[in-house]
């Protein structure tokens, strides 16, 4: 859904330095470094691995959460949690392996003191394990400057450049590496936050290391000047230290079960073990828990996380301030806050206006479970406030909660008329997003449309017509000149228009031969390029004309969901349009997938505005709509299209509500009316889901997957195994298309009703 980033090319490799996955001019690359230790024996497998995972200040976010969830649910390992202050007396001694998770180096390195780093080198160089992501590796590399804090123990540094940001990245791992770790050779698509680019240092006596896998793509969405390029540069290393093992990654792999593999190759390396856990998967009737992860929790916080994720009648979900400002909220029974969140991330967790949203997630039967000095942020005996002393008691307060009825639906009153299409070329979370803004607003009468009814007239009995995301050429194929004549006359005689990155494409101007669209609306084109560039939260910035349209003053910046959409640049006059540049993107996001440079973002138009005839259109690249930290973008411009203001309702969970994931990956209407209808049933909590998302752990807190629509190219191994762990799957199809083949826990019905009765069992279950 979700989100991802910049591009630059190889050809600028030798002017940066960055280095390629030739590394023969570097000494340190070309040490011969040891095979892995053998497989112990069978008396050695039976005593589980003693793992001890860093929780103190400094490794924090959800990244650090997982690292505590595979090593504490592992049956092959003894987990514990520890802190500086327990490496500096001596805990490193009774264990195999230290985990040092993502966060910040610095801090870490000032947790563990000086005394402590020099325990932590001890430990490896006498024969200990590590394994290290983001700021865990950075915490093992050589110092870059006098002023960095690093351990020295890993022979690279990290080539100096901004911030580049996060999201999902190409990682390239070696031929060796499968030999060695077991981790399959080629490309995977790994979690990336600000981690470090490796290059070589000087060598480090007693450390032998070689890189495992390198950088395929860049990425830079909070600047709007070029960052260094990252293809080539060493995205993981391992190698020896001493008599120790260490296997440390610039990226999260821990962060998805997609790549959990990855993390077990590292545990192979380190320890000569194969270890195992079980991909989380959501029991019917369990309560929807969500567990903040944002802070650093220390050793007694991280045993309470435990707690939680190992009780049956819980299901639990790692989030952070980020994930409750998109509306994660929305989809939790409850939340808890350890004492961990300072009492200043009290507040941040329930932004923006944190009354209004705490109060409303209580007032609706949501709970907060929190412990210490955290529980000081509510008052005394606040309704659906508990306090608890312990992870234990968490659980037993979460087992203890009773369903509570769910908020009413407000009635309509006086409505625009919206028409919001349906069909081929429309698709993904996002549009999922735009409609329940649109069908759940009482401002709104909502009509999902197709192109049939549109090639007939079908326009005429609306006011404003809304197409987002999805692909723009299906979307013409699909319309044809007749459909696309109807759309440009709608606008020109009166109608509005909202186009989202492919309904933004489908109104720009023709581009190319093999690319048509509508055109005649507004006097803009698309950049045009060869490479996709991906997704991510990239920033763009208002100009005085979006003030003038959209009331956003001009020069407010702002972090939206770019997702391959439309970079927009002049194109030829049109006729009586009056379009202006709204926002331009500063971010300077290139190229994720291949390391092939684009053209950047920096500077062109990201969204326009303005009459076109005796229309208002108004054409957005990237996606407002998909986060609730954006969607005030969103109503902003349904405002300047239809004169009102809408003010989001979105459906709440009910507690113990079934979780349905409904995959979106396909738009019908008949689909989208199916989903709306089932948002506002009190039974149910949907949340939308893509093919992507469903291979980045989307299952893991889902009771039943709903298609919408028939499928008819098979199940991914993702659905299978979601199948095979007691998952449900439903394919709505009234037409009877699909190719899937009956089965246990596989229903293919054909009417709403029947949905409705295959979701409704799960509650008997």
């Amino acid at each position: 859904m979700k989100q991802i980033f910049l591009l630059f090319g190889v050809a600028i490799m030798a002017v940066t330095g960055c280095v390629s996955t030739d590394q023969s001019d570097h000494p340190a690359a070309i040490a011969a470094v040891p095979e892995p230790v053998s497989q112990p024996t069978d008396a050695a497998v039976t005593a589980p691995l003693r793992v001890a995972v860093f929780v103190d200040r400094g490794a924090r976010g959800i990244g650090m959460f997982r690292w505590v969830q595979l090593v504490g649910c592992s049956p092959d390992m003894r987990a514990s949690y520890v802190d500086g202050e327990m490496i500096r007396n001596g805990v490193l001694d009774q264990i195999d392996v230290l985990i040092m998770p993502g966060g910040n180096s610095t801090v870490e390195y000032a947790q563990l003191q000086d005394e402590g780093v020099n325990r932590l080198r001890n430990f490896i160089h006498q024969g200990g394990g590590y394994i290290g992501s983001c700021a865990g590796c950075y915490l093992l590399m050589a110092p870059s400057s006098p002023k960095s804090k690093r351990c020295a123990i890993v022979p690279y540094v990290d080539q100096k450049g901004p911030y580049r940001g996060g999201s999902i990245l190409t990682t390239q791992f070696t031929e060796r590496a499968e030999k060695l770790t077991g981790i399959k050779a080629g490309s995977h698509r790994v979690r990336y936050h600000g981690g470090p680019k490796m290059i070589p240092s000087d060598p480090i006596p007693d450390a032998e290391f070689e890189v495992m896998a390198t950088f395929v793509g860049d990425i830079n969405v909070d600047t709007d000047t070029p960052c260094d390029t990252m293809t080539g540069t060493a995205s993981v290393v391992a190698g020896t230290y001493g008599k120790g093992r260490v296997f440390v990654f610039a990226d999260h792999p821990e962060y998805f079960p997609s790549t959990w593999d990855i993390v077990k190759g590292a545990f192979k390396y380190v320890t000569g073990r194969d270890v195992s856990w079980e991909v989380p998967q959501r029991k019917p009737g369990q309560l929807a828990v969500g567990l903040m992860c944002s802070p650093s929790p220390g050793p007694k916080d991280a045993e309470a996380y435990m707690a939680l994720v190992r009780s049956d009648a819980l299901d639990i979900t790692p989030i952070t301030e980020d994930q409750c400002a998109e509306g994660i909220l929305h989809h939790l029974d409850a939340l808890v806050i350890p004492e961990a969140c300072d009492t200043n991330r009290v507040e941040s967790i329930f932004q923006p206006n944190p009354v209004a949203r705490r109060n409303r997630f209580l007032k609706r039967g949501g709970t907060v479970v929190t412990w210490g000095k955290t529980a000081k942020r509510f008052r005394e005996n606040q309704p659906g406030v508990i306090r608890v002393e312990s992870g234990e008691q968490a659980v037993q307060a979460l087992v203890n909660l009773r369903d509570n009825p769910s908020p009413a639906t407000p009635q309509r009153r006086d409505p625009v008329k919206v028409a919001l299409y349906a069909g081929p070329g429309a698709g993904y979370a996002a549009y999922w997003n735009l409609a329940e803004l649109l069908t759940f607003s009482p401002l709104y009468e909502t009509t999902f449309i197709d192109a049939e009814t549109i090639k007939k007239g079908g326009l005429d009995a609306f006011d404003l017509l809304v197409i987002g995301g999805g692909y723009s050429p299906t979307l013409y194929k699909t319309f044809g000149e007749k459909g696309c004549t109807a759309i440009r006359d709608f606008i020109r005689n009166g109608g509005s228009y909202l186009g989202v990155c492919a309904g933004a494409f489908l109104a720009l101007e023709n581009s190319l031969p093999d690319k048509p669209r509508i055109g005649g609306l507004v006097p803009f084109r698309e950049q045009v390029e060869e490479a996709y560039r991906g997704w991510a939260q990239t920033s763009i910035r208002f100009t005085d004309d979006g003030f003038g349209k959209l009331g956003i003053l001009g020069g407010t910046k702002r972090y939206v969901l770019y997702w391959g959409g439309p970079v927009i640049l002049p194109g030829n006059p049109v006729p009586d349009a009056d379009i202006k540049v709204l926002a331009e993107y500063r971010g300077n996001m290139v190229n994720t997938f291949s390391g092939k440079p684009i053209s950047p973002m920096t500077g062109h138009a990201a969204i326009i505005g303005g009459t076109s005839g005796k229309g208002k259109i108004v054409l957005c690249g990237p996606h407002p709509e998909s986060s609730e930290s954006t969607q005030d973008i969103t109503c902003a411009i349904l405002q300047y299209l239809t004169d009102r203001k809408p003010d989001p309702i979105y459906p709440d969970r009910a507690p113990g509500a079934v979780s349905v994931a409904v995959c979106v990956e396909k738009t019908t209407a008949q689909g989208m009316k199916l989903g709306m209808s089932l948002c506002s049933h009190p039974l149910f909590d949907l949340q939308p889901v893509t093919w992507y998302e469903v291979g980045q752990g989307a299952l893991e807190h889902t009771d039943i997957l709903l298609f919408p629509y028939p499928v008819t190219k098979g199940y991914t191994p993702y659905v299978e195994a979601f199948l095979k762990n007691g998952g449900r799957v439903v394919e709505f199809d009234p037409d009877r298309k699909s190719t899937t083949k009956l089965g246990p826990n596989i229903s293919i019905v054909q009417t709403p009703d029947e949905v409705l009765q295959e979701l409704s069992g799960q509650l008997r279950k």
